[in-house]
């Protein structure tokens, strides 16, 4: 394999990325058969159709991430294990700014209710973050 571009949502390029780098980034799904890939040579593909590039076969199981949506759901542990990065974000900030605000004021009390809620409603889903079906 040689060197090869990543493309992000946007479209911006990323890399160069090399092969090792490239595998790691197919373990940890943040590069999936579907990302568009561009060779330095500027030859454009898709990263499913690299040779030897090995992806998870192995779908996230759901009721792992319904467990660490109960147990941690307001820091996201749910959303880091699926890959909702953003999401994850999100529960990471309300429970930063909410545990000063509890001592504070007791406001933090509201945005953890808040961060719960918002775990309970991403328990319904069935995808991960990168499209692919959780198995039951």
């Amino acid at each position: 394999m040689p060197n090869y571009f990543y493309l992000d949502a946007n479209g911006t390029k990323q890399g160069p990325v090399n092969d090792q780098q490239l595998q790691i980034l197919a373990t940890q799904r943040v590069v999936t058969p579907q990302t568009l890939m561009t060779t330095e040579s500027g030859h454009q593909g898709l990263a499913g159709q690299i040779q030897g590039l090995k992806f998870p076969s192995e779908p996230l199981n759901r009721q792992t991430y319904i467990l660490l949506a109960i147990i941690g759901g307001m820091s996201g542990w749910h959303c880091s294990y699926a890959g909702y990065r953003k999401k994850w974000w999100v529960h990471f900030w309300l429970v930063i700014i909410g545990i000063p605000l509890m001592f504070a004021a007791g406001l933090g009390v509201i945005l953890w209710i808040i961060s719960y809620w918002i775990a309970i409603g991403e328990m319904l889903y069935e995808n991960d973050g990168y499209g692919i079906r959780m198995k039951e």
